[in-house]
């Protein structure tokens, strides 16, 4: 059993999924300005103790800028796999997180 597993993590902006992450990877989405509700859960992992693992977060958007947030896997030592949260960037650590990841790209299943 791998001490620390990585989940695959579905992203979604206002109700609808727009990709998933796994490891070292990041995606990216264009949004309208305004309010928006960003939402993350786990895709599909099994292990003792799990439940529904999600996090959400209301963010306003401005036209013209870029805006970067971390979706962290909490691990609990000796528990097991804890809580995910949406965790905000500020421009330059988004950009040099961005540099050392590799982008993930998804498309819709029929």
């Amino acid at each position: 059993m791998n001490p620390h597993p990585r989940p695959t993590t579905r992203v979604g902006v206002d109700g609808k999924w727009i990709g998933a992450i796994h490891s070292d990877s990041y995606l990216f989405s264009s949004i309208e300005p305004g309010e928006h509700h960003l939402c993350a859960s786990w895709q599909s992992f099994v292990g003792v103790g799990m439940g529904l693992k999600v996090a959400a977060l209301h963010s306003t958007a401005e036209d013209g800028k870029s805006y970067y947030f971390r979706v962290k896997d909490q691990w609990i030592r000796e528990h097991g796999p804890g809580d995910i949260e949406f965790e905000p960037l500020d421009s330059d650590e988004g950009q040099l997180v961005t540099s050392k990841f590799s982008v993930t790209t998804s498309r819709l299943k029929k």
